[in-house]
């Protein structure tokens, strides 16, 4: 959930060997400062081994490994690889890998592809070894919470690494598969995958050598809600991966979709402190919330994203400009699909429609999502600022988990938040409890800001029995009203952790509007229309009366709050005969000579 630079043997090895020690200072001319560099922006950095070589002889370490190891130097052979020799991997150790973890590396990324079982102990596996040694090692040298990013290796092995799949090919069908993998390896208790989001490498054989951007967007949408969001790919310089590099709605779609996973930190952060408790994963498959049905067996790359969020991954290029997805929604409660604002009921089966920009995600109706805003950039410290999302539907309740977030006191040293909604009567109230716990380091203060997604204009806020007024412009003590999103937004600042706070929204009760049968999505889709017509019309078009009337509806409900139903009623209304006189193709400008 970090930002980590990687760097590849022989990117910072001493010469291209399939593996290596020793800093190329041609290409890493001061090392130090370079971690420094990556520690100022916040940045994790980790190195990549693949060990099996041993320690060759043009490393700057060979010479007090072999004094260590007794080995004849004379040779000028490789120190051999002796996984299971306790010298060998204390030497290791010791020469090798703390004096560059002393420089600045995090942690290590290992590689083994090589012989199976140790060479010297029968059936002991070395890529299970590995990470138990590896694992232990962090865990008994630093404070900082241990770990390591390797392969799998074997059943109990996920007490210690974060797995990576492998060199994925550069398909549809791979991505298609992905979310399966994922889910269901829960089954063993190993959640925490990490894929080549984007691809690895094309398949030779194809003979496609040009990256698909459409592709690129569905993976990096997936990748934001997996556990581990991760691109790499071979040097092929035609894997353009880097999101600056796009443009227009591929570059829109590419940023919302991390921008999404550093907004969902909390949410996933206390999911996982949920998986250290119970060993269910993040991803999992249907079947574990709903085993009775069984389509939750038939629907199998659809998956569970912690307790309170359903994925339906897309897996194949669109048609026409949209990707048709089939959708199952459990019974027992209503769904919001986020990007459309749509709240659509349990208990179905059917088909949704979705741009390049919008993801199959639902939200369970009434659900509580912690989250971050925008303004988190790195995830060093928890921030003061704390998002809390309420969704329509129904009440919900959550408690958020936090910790000091990289130290081995998490056991015992952390503490949760209980927030509850309850709407009766038309009458929202929203509790958030005194925190409980303690770890080292907790801001004893927080600046909440509450947002009610799809959410009627409110006649009133008030929190703890004092009104709060309303602004146009949000800021830090006023309630605000986006109609973009239909969201209310009420700010808590510096809030008393050990204290609690009750919000109450009060709806007009005499006018009732719905605002979640996709009104986002249509609104985005009329301001998508107006956009082309003006771009091909240049500077002589004139948007009709009643496409302007409508394309002005969610300014109009937040500038002029006691006419809200009626904007929405007129949008609602006149939505489609807008739409058909912003695409006619016969339109002519007044100003056409």
């Amino acid at each position: 959930m970090r930002p980590i630079v990687f760097a590849k043997p022989d990117k910072w090895g001493q010469r291209k060997h399939w593996t290596g020690y020793t800093w190329e200072k041609r290409l890493f001319p001061d090392p130090d400062q370079f971690f420094d560099w990556a520690k100022s922006k916040h940045l994790k950095t980790t190195l990549n081994l693949h060990p099996a070589s041993g320690i060759a002889p043009f490393e700057s370490q060979y010479k007090d490994f072999a004094k260590r190891m007794n080995f004849d130097i004379s040779t000028h052979e490789n120190i051999p690889w002796q996984g299971s020799n306790k010298k060998f991997m204390s030497t290791l150790f010791d020469v090798v890998l703390h004096p560059i973890e002393q420089q600045g590396v995090d942690f290590w990324w290992l590689d083994w592809q090589q012989w199976v079982f140790d060479k010297d102990i029968e059936k002991l596996n070395n890529t299970w070894w590995l990470n138990y040694t590896f694992f232990e090692d962090m865990k008994r040298n630093t404070d900082k919470r241990p770990l390591i990013y390797h392969r799998w290796g074997g059943l109990g092995n996920h007490r210690y690494q974060i797995g990576f799949s492998g060199d994925a090919y550069i398909t549809w069908n791979t991505l298609e598969y992905q979310p399966y993998f994922t889910n269901t390896a829960s089954n063993v208790l190993y959640g925490y995958w990490s894929h080549d989001i984007g691809g690895h490498k094309f398949i030779e054989d194809d003979n496609v050598y040009q990256f698909d951007p459409e592709m690129y967007v569905r993976w990096v949408q997936y990748g934001a809600l997996s556990p581990i969001l991760r691109t790499h790919s071979n040097k092929d310089p035609s894997l353009v991966k880097e999101i600056w590099r796009y443009r227009d709605e591929y570059f829109d779609a590419l940023y919302n979709a991390v921008r999404l996973r550093y907004q969902l930190v909390p949410y996933i952060y206390t999911m996982a402190r949920e998986t250290y408790e119970t060993g269910v994963s993040l991803c999992r498959p249907m079947y574990y919330d709903y085993p009775e049905d069984e389509r939750a067996y038939t629907y199998s790359r659809q998956y569970m994203f912690g307790d309170n969020i359903l994925v339906a991954p897309i897996g194949a290029p669109m048609e026409n400009g949209v990707s048709d997805v089939k959708v199952w929604l459990p019974a027992g409660n209503d769904w919001y699909e986020w990007h459309t604002g749509t709240l659509l009921n349990g208990g179905q089966e059917l088909i949704r429609q979705f741009s390049i920009e919008e993801y199959p995600i639902y939200v369970k109706a009434g659900a509580v999502i912690p989250m971050y805003g925008k303004e988190v950039n790195s995830l060093d410290d928890n921030p003061k600022k704390q998002i809390i999302g309420i969704f329509p539907g129904a009440v919900g309740e959550f408690s958020i988990y936090e910790d000091a977030g990289n130290d081995q006191r998490y056991a015992a040293e952390y503490a949760t938040t209980r927030v509850t909604s309850q709407l009766e009567n038309r009458i929202q109230r929203i509790k958030i409890a005194p925190r409980e716990g303690h770890y080292r380091g907790m801001n004893h203060s927080k600046d909440y800001l509450v947002r009610l997604y799809g959410a009627e204009m409110p006649r009133s806020v008030s929190l703890n029995g004092m009104k709060v007024n309303y602004t146009v412009l949000p800021n830090s003590s006023e309630w605000s009203y986006c109609g973009k999103e239909f969201m209310v937004s009420i700010p808590i600042s510096n809030a008393d952790c050990n204290k609690s706070y009750e919000i109450v929204v009060e709806f007009d009760k005499a006018n009732v509007v719905d605002v979640n049968d996709g009104m986002i999505k249509q609104l985005k889709t009329l301001h998508r229309a107006i956009a082309n017509r003006k771009f091909k019309y240049a500077g002589n078009y004139v948007v009709p009366e009643v496409t302007g009337f409508c394309s002005e509806t969610n300014l109009k409900v937040s500038y002029d709050p006691d006419n809200f139903c009626h904007y929405i009623n007129y949008f609602k209304t006149h939505f489609q005969e807008a739409m058909e006189i912003t695409l006619k193709d016969d339109l002519v400008s007044p100003f056409a000579k």
